[in-house]
């Protein structure tokens, strides 16, 4: 959640860009993603290109009311 709520964070992350950025393997970032989303923390954002892959992907981010008290 650090990753999504950090001065300079984007409004959205992939797995993969979430393993990149914290040094993890792509599987623990999958499965803590997966554990936020199913705790209501994240949710499935709209898809774009992945920024490391190139691939469509549809990233995790903030629910929109997290991300207002940070705005």
């Amino acid at each position: 959640m650090r990753l999504f709520h950090g001065i300079g964070a984007r409004s959205d992350y992939s797995s993969k860009e979430v393993s990149e950025a914290l040094h993890i393997e792509r599987s623990s970032a999958v499965a803590r993603l997966n554990e936020l989303e199913a705790l209501g923390w994240l949710q499935w954002g709209a898809p774009r290109l992945c920024s490391i892959t190139g691939k469509r992907i549809t990233p995790m981010r903030l629910p929109m009311g997290q991300r207002e008290l940070f705005s």
